[in-house]
């Protein structure tokens, strides 16, 4: 019996030396790395695996707020052990620098940033700081490239601070044929190789196109592209119907014109000149007339038809001639006009 109690008591001292040990231990540990408590009853316990950081076996869960000991210090992951995804029900606050900057996708239902600056933008980009969108004044978004803006959105307007162009040249249209823009104001040149308008063009200044052929007139009609007028050459005007020249106006006031035939759109009630506004010289193969044909020199290689035909002369006694035929076909002259 006394060496069982001797044992008993040895085993007692081993022990309570042992017990003091490792409390010793958890004091220096605990000391060393911090306390991290727990619910025992969920078999997830805590690893620590260095001064720097924890780990955990499986998910671990949460009774409370998890916070650092000094704000602004300590890092969630690092550039080499980064989280995969982050899940939050409420806000993402992210604040204590003027840039908060996040690498990779971030998916929100909404997102709520500072205003911003045009040197400053709110949404930026890693190495390009000056690029990027903000809010310039209430109710306006802006965009902002190499610290200028570029383009102004607001609920009234979008304005662009820097020329609109296409990416690739003659593919893009503004507007389409059922969705036109009502009005278009340019202090500028309009520059185009087709312009269509279906409304109005109005220019303080000028409206200047491209010369145009007989083919494809500068100015056209919608649906009918070679009818219409252009530049027949420096200084002259031509008008062309149907991809043909008719008409031609000279630089010099000379009208030409290839139609076969040029006549009033009313028999016997248009007049060619004035009796105080008159051609100078007609030449003519044939001339048929229903009125009076009055003329200081009447030369025609072919025949004249007219009811009366009065040619001026220098005579101080008589100074006007008709020339007038009987039923016979008989020409005579007169000082009184054709019965």
């Amino acid at each position: 019996m006394d060496f069982i109690k001797k044992h008993l008591a040895i085993i007692g001292i081993s022990a309570g030396i042992l017990a003091m040990f490792l409390y010793g231990y958890a004091i220096s540990r605990q000391q060393k790395y911090g306390s991290f408590y727990s619910n025992p009853s969920v078999a997830r316990p805590f690893a620590v695996t260095n001064e720097d950081g924890v780990g955990a076996a499986t998910s671990t869960e949460f009774i409370g707020d998890v916070l650092p000991n000094t704000t602004d210090l300590y890092n969630l992951g690092s550039p080499a052990k980064a989280w995969k995804n982050v899940y939050a029900s409420g806000t993402l606050a992210v604040s204590g620098s003027a840039t908060s900057t996040f690498v990779g996708p971030v998916s929100s239902t909404r997102m709520v940033v500072g205003f911003g600056s045009l040197g400053n933008p709110a949404i930026q980009f890693s190495g390009d700081e000056d690029t990027g969108i903000y809010r310039s004044a209430a109710n306006t978004l802006a965009i902002a490239s190499s610290g200028s803006i570029a383009l102004r959105v607001s609920d009234v307007s979008i304005t662009a601070a820097a020329p609109i162009v296409a990416d690739v040249d003659n593919a893009r249209d503004l507007g389409t044929v059922s969705t036109r823009w009502k009005d278009g104001f340019f202090s500028g040149t309009i520059s185009s190789t087709h312009f269509t308008a279906s409304g109005g063009v109005t220019s303080s200044v000028f409206i200047a196109t491209s010369g145009g052929t007989t083919a494809v007139p500068s100015f056209s009609f919608v649906g009918d592209r070679d009818t219409g007028m252009y530049q027949d050459g420096a200084g002259n005007l031509g008008f062309a119907t149907d991809g043909t020249l008719r008409l031609h106006l000279g630089a010099a006031g000379t009208l030409v014109t290839s139609a076969a035939q040029v006549y009033p759109s009313t028999d016997n009630f248009s007049s060619l000149g004035l009796p105080s506004l008159r051609w100078a010289t007609l030449n003519s193969i044939n001339g048929d007339f229903t009125g009076t044909v009055s003329t200081t020199n009447l030369l025609a290689s072919g025949t004249v038809t007219t009811t009366n035909l009065s040619v001026a002369t220098t005579s101080a006694a008589t100074a006007t001639y008709y020339l007038c035929a009987n039923a016979l076909g008989q020409v005579f002259k007169k000082t009184t006009a054709c019965n």
